[in-house]
């Protein structure tokens, strides 16, 4: 009788030991950050990555002028770092609407894969902006937009 009880106790620690070793899908670690920056001319405010083991979602963020700049289109390009340059991993024409100080910057999310970029905090916090606008004149314009990035 003992002898049973100590195998059942047994093999109830080594399931539950199994068991807690083991996390379910809908428990996948999620790493968020909230990205804010400025520019000469331009803020971006808000802007989201969330990061879980198969999964990336870039966005959405806002992105206000600063200095009375007239222009109806801007050019967005989110880029992160790269072993040898950087790279696009969002872009986006948006129709600059000057009545709305802020403008939604729209999101992307994709699934990973094997030859996915690796995703961390030292990517996210080296990521910044790259923003395109002209005049309406003819002349065109660009920033860089560095990042401050905050663990949620």
């Amino acid at each position: 009788m003992k002898k049973r009880l100590v195998l059942i106790t047994a093999l109830l620690l080594i399931v539950g030991g199994l068991l807690w070793g083991f996390k379910a899908p809908s428990e996948q670690e999620t790493q968020q950050f909230q990205l804010n920056g400025q520019s000469k001319n331009w803020e971006v405010t808000g802007y989201n990555i969330s990061l879980k083991e198969d999964q990336v979602k870039i966005g959405p963020g806002k992105i206000k002028e600063k200095n009375g700049i007239e222009t109806t289109e801007i050019s967005l390009k989110y880029m992160v770092p790269g072993e040898d340059m950087d790279r696009v991993e969002y872009q986006k024409k948006l129709n600059y609407q000057t009545s709305d100080p802020f403008e939604t910057i729209g999101s992307i999310e994709y699934e990973k894969t094997a030859s996915s970029r690796e995703w961390n905090e030292e990517v996210v916090s080296n990521s910044y902006f790259i923003i395109e606008w002209n005049n309406g004149q003819g002349s065109v314009f660009e920033e860089e937009i560095p990042l401050d990035h905050e663990k949620l």
